[in-house]
């Protein structure tokens, strides 16, 4: 049992695979599942979700459900961000942020509070309202923006249980176009970091460490303007 990325050894353990929420209650709340972590697309680069019995969350059933008014949508916790932005997209919707490789699952990246981008586009945890949650007694609770320790819940690193439901907050679709820059030596870059991360909606800086940096990333949304300073900047690097 490995990670998505190979590097972590789960070792042996045993897997749990429900294929409905009934039967996913029920392994949490059994006797051999005292000490469990869910399992959703395995893109964790550290020990977190090592267990006695690990619960993979790939065989429950997937749904999107947009409300009435398009502010939000309703979505599984297993489901992938891929499958969840082709539902939106039949509805003229976006999420405000995605995740970076399409086979990450919601409930996951939330959890973890991964992916924010740029000085302004925050984490893929930021457009949560609500969460379904089963707890160590196979029980749901329902917490939503507003209630006493939501943030907590919503970045838990799994330690409250298996979250079934998430609903987002969702946004008109929109256009991304990307500029890739060489980058700067590491020095120039600390020097301009802030006209760096200003430059674009996401931006992403790579580096190999050894006093270059090698890219910079620049997506903007299509038709927003670029502070001058930072194009200035950017076009002393292209």
């Amino acid at each position: 049992m490995r990670n998505w990325g190979g590097n972590i050894d789960f070792g042996q353990v045993e897997v749990c695979a429900p294929r409905t929420v009934d039967e996913l209650a029920e392994t949490i709340s059994s006797a051999s599942a005292s000490h469990c972590r869910a399992l959703g697309s395995r893109h964790s680069f550290n020990r977190i979700a090592a267990s006695t019995t690990m619960i993979d969350t790939s065989q429950l059933p997937v749904s999107t459900v947009v409300s009435a008014d398009q502010r939000v949508v309703e979505v599984s916790g297993p489901a992938t961000y891929a499958a969840l932005a082709g539902e939106l997209n039949r509805h003229g919707l976006a999420l405000a942020n995605m995740a970076s490789l399409p086979h990450i699952s919601v409930a996951g990246a939330i959890s973890t509070g991964t992916h924010g981008s740029g000085n302004g586009n925050r984490n893929l945890a930021g457009s949560v309202t609500a969460l379904e949650v089963l707890t160590s007694d196979g029980e749901p609770i329902e917490i939503a923006r507003g209630d006493d320790d939501f943030d907590g819940a919503v970045v838990s690193l799994g330690a409250l249980g298996v979250i079934t439901k998430v609903t987002l907050d969702v946004v008109p679709e929109f256009s991304i176009e990307q500029t890739v820059y060489a980058g700067p030596s590491l020095a120039e870059l600390a020097e301009h970091v802030d006209a760096v991360f200003a430059s674009g909606y996401s931006v992403s800086v790579f580096t190999h460490w050894a006093g270059q940096a090698d890219q910079i990333w620049v997506k903007q949304r299509v038709g927003d303007l670029v502070d001058s300073s930072s194009e200035a900047f950017l076009e002393t690097l292209s």
